[in-house]
């Protein structure tokens, strides 16, 4: 069994998804960010989850274990050792390794930040378009125009 199966429950809402997170940081929900100079800080635990998910494949294998087991199984560095059959140092430099390594290719590809702007403007536009809707209504032919538009987008959204 893995050691995150039991430390589930409890944490339960601490370890959300990167998924779930960045759903939430593209439509403007508050969540466990900071909010600064009207930018959205994520904590560090959503950040490299969300990391995790575009540029895991890019990790090592060992790296890949250790930041699985660390952030979605909620293991101990002292529980992912006896896992893995490495010393507890062994366990923390490939953690520390595998983040910088995440952070390093975020900071030369930009995928997460493209993400989330994209996602932004979709939010944007849909938003728009609603409002046009809502002004035009008695226009059939523009509403649905409008409404498949919208339905191009949202599927963009999904």
């Amino acid at each position: 069994m893995r050691c995150g199966k039991r430390h589930m429950a409890a944490d339960k809402q601490k370890h959300l998804t990167a998924a779930f997170h960045c759903d939430r940081l593209l439509h403007g929900d508050k969540f466990w960010g900071l909010t600064l100079r009207g930018k959205i800080m994520i904590d560090d635990i959503t950040k490299i989850s969300l990391l995790y998910d575009f540029y895991g494949a890019m990790l090592t294998k060992r790296q890949s274990e250790v930041i699985g087991l660390y952030y979605e199984e909620n293991c101990s560095l002292s529980e992912i050792a006896e896992e893995l059959g490495i010393s507890r140092q062994g366990v923390y430099d490939a953690l520390k390794n595998a983040q910088k390594s995440l952070r390093e290719y975020e900071e030369k590809l930009g995928l997460v930040e493209k993400f989330t702007e994209t996602g932004r403007a979709i939010a944007k536009i849909d938003k728009s378009i609603d409002s046009i809707i809502d002004e035009y209504a008695e226009n059939r032919e523009l509403k649905k125009k409008l409404t498949g538009i919208k339905k191009i987008i949202d599927k963009l959204d999904e």
